[in-house]
């Protein structure tokens, strides 16, 4: 039973830190966006 909630816990943290990621991953490609936007105009 306690070994299962720890699995569970463990894959919890790797899911979260997956949308992390792509949280991130989306935020720095929009300030690229808006640092290159700025470029031009």
């Amino acid at each position: 039973m306690e070994l299962k909630r720890i699995e569970n816990f463990k894959f919890e943290k790797l899911r979260n830190r997956k949308m992390e990621e792509k949280r991130n991953a989306q935020f720095l490609a929009y300030r690229e966006l808006c640092i290159s936007v700025n470029k031009y105009f």
